[in-house]
């Protein structure tokens, strides 16, 4: 049975690494942006994090939504974690809480 999912906004899908890292660490690390809309992104990482997480990341003009190199403030409200050989082991799909353009 297929399960029609409601989305806030439409999806656009995106190639591209991107600098994340989580409220409280001020390393940052590197992510791969799979897909984003107005409301929400969906990134793979390395790394996992717990849902309800803030999380910054950094996106540049080839990334952003609107084409405006900007700071998101995310909140985790996804993690999935990928099969054993997969070399990005979670994705995390995260909402936009606010941006700050650079």
């Amino acid at each position: 049975m297929k399960i029609d999912e409601k989305r806030v906004a439409p999806r656009k899908e995106i190639k591209h690494p991107v600098k994340f890292h989580l409220d409280g660490n001020n390393t940052w690390s590197i992510a791969y942006l799979l897909d984003q809309s107005a409301s929400g992104i969906l990134i793979a990482t390395q790394d996992t994090a717990e849902i309800g997480s803030i999380i910054h990341i950094m996106m540049d003009a080839d990334t952003s939504w609107d084409g405006d190199p900007c700071e998101l403030l995310c909140e985790i409200a996804r993690v999935v974690e990928q099969k054993d050989d997969a070399i990005l082991k979670f994705d995390l799909g995260c909402i936009i809480k606010d941006k700050k353009i650079l």
